[in-house]
């Protein structure tokens, strides 16, 4: 059973709240296209090669110069799905290389984070880190969604 803290517990019945009062104050109900244009909405505006450019520092604060040359990441904000939702795809052909394709810059950095996790045995969290990558990279070409981020 997963627990959260009182500050996001808060912040999420907020969140409900508010939509809930809004529904019934307006007589609205949120379809799945509602949903879908609002998450449009709010999608990073930020020029693809800036979103790029923030991965790769995130790369670089991450792991030393010689393991943070082995990640390869393109933001590309079309050709992947509905681009309401971000996903990423993670390529590795079991050398000492990975490229990560995305739609967006948090799409990238997550699918790292979700490759890192489940099929390197690293971690990094609030209490520390554990990132010893193993000489090649197991063979991998996943693609990760949105839906794949609720199971982290």
């Amino acid at each position: 059973m997963k627990y959260y803290s009182y500050e996001t517990a808060s912040c999420l019945f907020l969140v409900c709240f508010t939509l809930v009062s809004y529904t019934i104050a307006h007589d609205v109900s949120l379809t799945f296209p509602d949903l879908r244009n609002t998450i449009l909405k709010t999608k990073s505006k930020a020029d693809p090669d800036i979103q790029h450019a923030a991965v790769e520092d995130l790369i670089r604060r991450l792991f030393d110069p010689m393991d943070a040359s082995r990640f390869l990441v393109e933001v590309q904000p079309e050709g992947l799905g509905d681009p309401a939702f971000d996903a990423a795809r993670v390529t590795s052909f079991g050398g000492n290389v990975v490229r990560i394709v995305g739609n967006s810059g948090t799409a990238c950095a997550f699918a790292l984070y979700h490759f890192m996790k489940y099929h390197c045995d690293c971690q990094v969290a609030w209490s520390g880190r554990q990132l010893h990558l193993p000489e090649k990279f197991p063979v991998v070409s996943q693609l990760v969604k949105k839906a794949d981020w609720c199971e982290v």
